[in-house]
C-alpha cells in the first residue's frame, strides 16, 4: 500500500488519508469501502475487473468483499485519497435490515456522484 498520512479509528471502522504513489494489489475485505479524491491526479480503481474512475466529482464505493486494486500510473502525480473502511457490525447497528441480512449489497454500482455539498 502507499503511505497512510493520517488514520482515525473507532467503532465505525477507520478513515485514512492515503498518499497513493504506487500500486495496490488486488484484494478484498469485510469492510464497506468509500473512496474520495482529496487532491492530486484523477485516477481509477479496478473493481471486479472494471476500471472505476476516482475524480473530483466521482467517488468509488464498494460493498464488503468486492475485489479491488489500484494501478498507479507513474507518469501521473500521486493522488491523495480519503478512504472510509466501515465495519459491517457497526453499520448493522444503524441499519435494521443489515442485522438480519449482513450480506446485503449496499451499493448497486461502484460510482457515487460528489456534488459541491458532498465534497465540502
Amino acid at each position: 500500500m502507499s503511505n497512510a498520512l493520517r488514520v482515525i479509528r473507532g467503532e465505525f471502522g477507520r478513515v485514512c488519508l492515503l498518499d497513493m504513489d504506487r500500486p495496490l494489489v488486488r484484494h478484498a475485505h469485510h469492510h464497506v469501502h468509500f473512496l474520495v479524491k482529496a487532491e492530486g491526479a484523477d485516477t481509477f480503481f479496478e473493481v471486479r475487473g472494471v476500471n472505476v474512475a476516482l475524480t473530483d466529482t466521482l467517488g468509488v464505493v464498494m460493498n464488503a468483499w468486492e475485489p479491488h486494486s489500484y494501478v498507479h500510473d507513474p507518469k501521473k502525480p500521486p493522488t491523495i485519497i480519503l478512504a472510509f473502511y466501515i465495519e459491517p457490525a457497526w453499520l448493522a447497528s444503524y441499519c435494521f435490515d443489515w442485522q438480519y441480512m449482513p450480506n446485503t449489497q449496499i451499493f448497486s454500482g461502484n460510482h457515487v456522484l460528489l456534488d459541491r455539498t458532498a465534497r465540502s
